[in-house]
């Protein structure tokens, strides 16, 4: 009972509502609405939910249909070779023996129906799914109808699916054009990743083809082009195929493509021309792979889980709001609407009835019966609140005759009560999602109508924004909505700009960040504060992290004394300050200590734990984890054998790494103890691995605020590939582009750079699928961190990751030292993606991206 409560608190219909067993039971086992369900089917159910690792009803009911019986041999597709191809649900049993490499088209010939028989588009293996038309988010089946997500969660459950080709697409067997629904089309294609072909399909009869030929498909002949612009949404790729034209029209059939092949052409031709061609699977890397920190991504997704965090972003809309309900413009906004609201009114109804629109609820029984009750309310300067609340009783909320609701009607769009607000009864205020987003009272709801309201008035796009920061003040000083919600709505009116639409599709820091901006707050944000919290320790050099930074870059600006540990950094720091002038000091005052820790950890031994944690990502989580694993057990057995200086600072302060080196020299150490120990490091290693991606978007976001240093860089590495060949296409390196997925160490000194070269040589030797190389970019947008570096006579000027170059020249030439051939690239940086609206600095975006 309790699995199937928890999995209908995630269906938005259903979790409002009381616990009713007989309405989930109905749900899960595709019942019509009002059939009555038997105590032995409610048991089964029951049993069912305690064994099925469900993550929503549509799971559970996908695991029903299991059950029942829908992968039993009746219902499956083999073609003519007897090779696996699909299921038919329609309960038909027509679909068996299909030669799917063919296809049969309908044309009029001389007055007469004839058949052409052509090869099938999608190729020779496909996944044959024989289902009713999808109606409303419904899909008709031998169990009755059964919602799209059930299906296709029924579908990933089959196992005889990894028996067709990765690439093998699924073809639907109805119109699905002719109704224009491609709800299914969209669901296989997202969960799925194939092609989805769809048409008006069915057996040719046996009469119409050659004698011994196997069934194949028809498709039906059209009279009617469909009208696609009606129902395909912006990133749906549709396409076309004309197979036979006569003289009424084409005959028809419909595909829809991954997202990931948006690169591809739409043409019939180009379309035929990928039919035949096998879809290159690339081993290293997972689909959909984004760089850490890349500006696509959530930022800093580990925090929102974090109770201070959310308390700490609860208390910056707090701050806002308190900010904002004594703003001058706030204020006078929240008054002008108030009058020209009751001079709306008053037009109608007259000053006296439009007075008491204002001032229906108790709390306002002073002004009620009172002549020019408004006036005298607004000459009276009450709080912010207390005029918005007047704003809207008179808008909608007095439920009596004399509203604006009333005497427009129409004006406001899906008026309705406004959902329950937040979690357990509207008492919980630090509810956020895992996008870092809060959620009180939905976006639908009484900021949007009062700016509807205001709008229908005749207010002007600046009166709108002025009257938005009032709404926003209201908003959460009363637990109506939250910032989010309040600027969503606004966004539905064409209020607002674009950079707070690109941070509300992103996540809750960036959010903040850009309200700090717009105004005037910070800049310690809550991600940076909540950052810090987790990041205070005294460094294996004796520094004091971040105070000891702070305190040397107070000192470099304003001259005051500080301790002799200190006085190096502050000479570098004036020096750095002296070199980037007025920018250089306007990106401190930008950094906050949760900036500076960042920094400081990357440039100690932790900068190896960053790129593999980066670099490893491509092989997803799992394996990300697990190498990660590795490289943490490798520093416990330095550590045991008093192997190398120092060690990673995020491992070195861990008690229990440091347990786990002092138990692994032991002499009496056993199979237990070391098995003990093992288990232990990796659950310390499982919970850096958690915090490493924020470690990496905390320095990404410090080197966003730092200006670059516009001068030539240069670095020594390896690339894969021979030393003369034209390099092919990998992770990193094609024909044109150099691509740096993790961050990228360069120095403003080439005979450095020369020093890793000869370095890199000694690995590479003699192997012929790498080089070493030395690149060179001319006028460089990365960052000098000298300051905040943890050696400061390193001069390092670092790039974030996921950096793009195009590959100016290649040539082949000495090195410097031993005279061995390496390459050296002169490189240029490619423009950032996407716009300047995702960078957290407010002046022009870098090709280093945010």
């Amino acid at each position: 009972m309790t699995v199937l409560d928890r999995l209908r608190q995630k269906e938005p219909e259903l979790r409002d509502s009381e616990f009713d067993l007989d309405e989930i039971a109905g749900r899960v086992m595709l019942k019509p609405p009002g059939e009555v369900i038997s105590l032995a089917a409610k048991k089964k159910l029951l049993q069912l939910s305690s064994r099925a690792r469900a993550r929503n009803l549509a799971d559970l009911s996908a695991f029903y249909l299991e059950n029942q019986g829908a992968f039993n041999p009746i219902g499956m597709i083999t073609d003519s070779s007897g090779q696996f191809s699909g299921r038919d649900w329609t309960g038909q049993g027509h679909l068996a023996g299909l030669d799917l490499g063919r296809t049969a088209v309908t044309r009029i010939h001389d007055g007469k129906r004839v058949v052409k028989i052509d090869e099938a588009p999608w190729g020779t293996r496909a996944y044959l799914l024989g289902v009713g038309a999808v109606s409303g988010g419904v899909v008709r089946t031998v169990w009755g109808n059964a919602p799209v997500e059930v299906l296709v969660a029924l579908i990933g459950l089959d196992p005889r699916l990894s028996e067709l080709p990765p690439d093998a697409p699924f073809v639907l067997t109805y119109e699905a054009h002719a109704s224009g629904n491609l709800a299914l089309q969209r669901e296989l294609k997202c969960r799925f990743g194939r092609e989805v072909w769809s048409a008006n399909a069915g057996p040719v009869p046996e009469r119409q083809l050659p004698p011994g030929s196997s069934p194949i498909l028809t498709m039906a002949y059209e009279f009617v082009r469909p009208r696609w612009v009606d129902w395909a949404s912006a990133d749906d790729k549709i396409v076309e195929r004309g197979a036979e034209q006569s003289e009424e029209g084409p005959s028809r059939m419909m595909r829809v493509l991954p997202s990931s092949w948006a690169d591809e052409g739409s043409s019939p031709s180009a379309l035929q021309s990928r039919s035949s061609t096998t879809r290159t699977l690339r081993p290293w890397s997972v689909p959909g792979w984004r760089v850490t920190g890349a500006p696509e991504t959530v930022h800093f997704a580990q925090l929102y889980i974090d109770r201070e965090w959310r308390n700490l972003s609860y208390q910056f809309e707090l701050d806002l709001a308190d900010a904002l309900a004594v703003d001058l413009e706030a204020v006078q906004a929240a008054a002008h609407g108030v009058r020209r609201l009751h001079q709306a009114l008053a037009e109608h109804h007259g000053t006296q009835l439009a007075d008491s629109a204002f001032f229906a609820d108790n709390e306002f029984q002073q002004w009620t019966g009172q002549p020019n009750a408004v006036s005298r309310f607004l000459d009276s300067e009450p709080p912010l609140p207390e005029m918005i609340k007047a704003f809207l009783n008179a808008a909608y909320d007095n439920r009596g005759p004399i509203t604006l609701h009333a005497t427009l009607p129409g004006l406001f769009e899906a008026l309705r009560e406004p959902q329950a607000r937040g979690h357990r009864q509207q008492k919980y205020r630090f509810a956020h999602d895992l996008n870092g987003f809060r959620y009180v009272g939905g976006v639908v709801g009484p900021a949007l109508w009062m700016l509807q309201a205001y709008q229908a008035l005749g207010a002007s796009g600046t009166e709108l924004t002025a009257f938005r920061k009032a709404l926003l003040a209201w908003s959460i000083l009363t637990d109506t909505h939250s910032l989010h919600e309040v600027l969503r709505a606004s966004h539905m009116l064409e209020v607002g700009v674009p950079a707070e639409r690109v941070a509300l599709s992103r996540d809750g820091a960036r959010l903040h960040q850009m309200t700090a901006r717009i105004f005037g707050l910070g800049p310690t944000l809550p991600h940076h504060r909540a950052y810090e919290l987790k990041t205070q320790f005294l460094s294996q050099s004796g520094v004091n992290v971040p105070k000891d930074l702070a305190q040397a870059i107070q000192a470099a600006q304003t001259g005051e004394a500080v301790d002799e540990k200190l006085q190096a950094r502050v000479d570098v720091t004036t020096a750095w300050i002296d070199r980037f002038g007025d920018r250089g000091r306007e990106s401190l005052r930008s950094l906050t200590p949760a900036h500076l820790a960042a920094l400081y950890i990357y440039t100690c031994r932790d900068y190896k734990l960053f790129h593999a944690y980066v670099n490893n990502g491509r092989f997803g989580d799992v394996v990300n984890r697990r190498l990660m694993r590795q490289r943490v057990w490798r520093y416990v057995e330095q550590g045991a054998e008093n192997r190398g200086s120092k060690m990673p600072e995020l491992l070195n302060r861990d008690l229990d790494f440091q347990h786990a080196i002092v138990t692994l020299r032991r002499i009496d150490l056993d199979y237990v103890m070391l098995r003990d120990i093992r288990r232990k490091v990796d659950r310390l290693s499982d919970k850096l691995f958690a915090e490493m991606a924020m470690h990496v978007e905390m320095v990404v976001e410090a080197l966003s605020f730092l200006p670059p240093v516009d001068k030539a860089v240069f670095w020594g590495g390896e690339l894969p590939g021979p030393l003369g060949g034209t390099p092919t296409d990998s992770p990193i390196l094609t024909e044109n582009v150099l691509y740096s997925p993790r961050f990228r160490s360069t120095t403003e000194n080439i005979a450095v750079a020369d020093q890793f070269v000869e370095n890199y040589l000694d690995e590479v030797g003699d192997d012929g699928d790498r080089h070493a190389m030395r690149g060179y970019v001319s006028h460089s947008n990365a960052r000098s961190i000298v300051p905040f570096s943890a050696g400061l006579d390193e001069e390092e000027v670092l790039y974030p990751p996921g950096v793009a170059m195009r590959i100016v020249g290649r040539n082949i030439m000495p090195s410097p030292g031993t005279g061995r051939d390496i390459v050296v690239y002169e490189l240029q940086e490619m423009p950032s993606y996407p716009s300047s609206a995702y960078s957290y600095d407010e002046g022009e975006i870098s090709p280093l991206g945010s």
